[in-house]
């Protein structure tokens, strides 16, 4: 699974870098420097322009302050049972929350270096709970589906990638034989720094706490409203909760389906696609869902705040979703998929980045990539359109979207993947 997921990501484009003002203070750090200054900018940080319930930045100061200092400070961070840590969404408003996967990434980063640099037990294995989370975001073959509670307009793949590298990279040093860490951050050099401070944990011969190392990924989080579901060649994720995120992702031969969802028009402006509805961290909060080992049933909100019922299932190495809506306005289901061509029929054959696309009655689209093929299957009539993308840093490095206009509110409307 680490050798997949640290491969994943070879042919994605770096997005253009944006620094938190801590990373600024941290880099300063991990080269060596310590000064008044950096100490005043810590304070500063503490007291000025930030937000301070994200948890982040909480775990970003507190390392601060141990590079700085040798002090450390306890972490007053909320985690959910089964790892996961909840992000504020943007209006600020403390019910509303998604667990962010790359926030959840550099927050165990944190607690790993700090668990392993102090020789804390229980930190450590707080940082591993959190690993143990992030691992439940990858697929059979240990590759990232990458459009879960991911923002679209927030999506950063080469920082994912880095992140999620050194992340198991490590949990991999843990558990198996000692090595170095040898992997490439140089695409962020945040991390790159970040992982020679774990180097240098490895080359001082630094011990691990004893710490119980088991990682259980969880398949199954009421209190996300979560599943995660593999058979074969084919694995799905699906969530209830979001904002501004979609229902699901599903990786199959190599072909993904990086989000799905509802989404409002227009089209071209992904701040109209998604779901609504955060998760308060308690199971109590989905127990109205059906949730089993291989299926997922209940409502959710789009973004204008309108039900959406929804059914998923996996049987076997197959895939079926059923919708329900009670929209008055135009609303559109999207999948948007990773592939190398999308076929319609026999005549309309469609390349990521092309200028054609395809808007007619709905039917089987067939996706290739690299001699293997997967299907969507509409089973309703109606219209649809096959989009080409661009792929990379955008929209989940989809190189297509598939959209179909809904209209009878209530009305069933069913896909397989298979």
């Amino acid at each position: 699974m680490m050798t997949g997921l640290m491969t994943s990501f070879e042919h994605v484009q770096e997005e253009s870098g944006e620094t938190f003002f801590i990373q600024d203070i941290l880099i300063k750090l991990f080269q060596g420097e310590k000064s008044d200054e950096l100490s005043a900018q810590i304070k500063q940080a503490r007291t000025q322009g930030l937000w301070r319930t994200a948890s982040l930045q909480e775990a970003y100061l507190a390392l601060a302050n141990y590079l700085l200092k040798g002090e450390f400070e306890p972490l007053d961070i909320r985690q959910l049972e089964k790892g996961a840590i909840l992000q504020e969404t943007g209006s600020h408003a403390l019910e509303k929350q998604i667990p962010e996967p790359l926030e959840n990434g550099h927050i165990a980063l944190v607690y790993l270096y700090l668990g392993w640099s102090q020789g804390d037990e229980e930190l450590l294995q707080a940082g591993l709970k959190i690993a143990a989370f992030c691992l439940s975001l990858c697929d059979h073959e240990g590759k990232l589906f990458q459009g879960m509670w991911i923002k679209e307009k927030e999506y950063k793949p080469t920082e994912l990638s880095a992140v999620f590298t050194l992340l198991f990279s490590i949990i991999s040093y843990c558990k198996a034989a000692p090595h170095p860490l040898h992997e490439d951050y140089q695409a962020s050099p945040f991390i790159s720094l970040f992982a020679a401070q774990f180097q240098k944990l490895i080359d001082k011969e630094v011990s691990l706490p004893d710490a119980k190392l088991e990682l259980l990924s969880p398949n199954l989080d009421r209190s996300l409203g979560f599943l995660r579901y593999h058979h074969g060649e084919m694995s799905f994720a699906a969530t209830a909760s979001g904002f501004n995120t979609g229902l699901g992702s599903l990786h199959k031969k190599g072909i993904h389906i990086v989000s799905f969802g509802p989404h409002d028009a227009p089209l071209a402006d992904s701040d109209h696609y998604g779901i609504f509805r955060p998760s308060n961290g308690s199971a109590e909060g989905f127990k109205d869902l059906t949730l089993e080992s291989s299926k997922l049933k209940g409502w959710t909100q789009t973004l204008s705040r309108q039900w959406l019922f929804f059914e998923m299932k996996g049987e076997e190495e197959n895939f079926e979703l059923t919708i329900r809506h009670s929209h008055e306005k135009r609303l559109y289901f999207a999948f948007f998929i990773s592939a190398d061509g999308a076929h319609v029929g026999e005549e309309c054959h469609l390349a990521p980045k092309a200028l054609e696309r395809y808007r007619g009655k709905n039917g089987t689209v067939l996706f290739t990539r690299e001699g293997e093929e997967v299907t969507l299957v509409p089973h309703f009539e109606g219209e649809m359109e096959v989009i080409p993308l661009a792929g990379k840093a955008h929209f989940w490095s989809a190189e297509f979207l598939i959209a179909f206009p809904l209209g009878e509110k209530m009305k069933p409307y069913a896909w397989t993947v298979k």
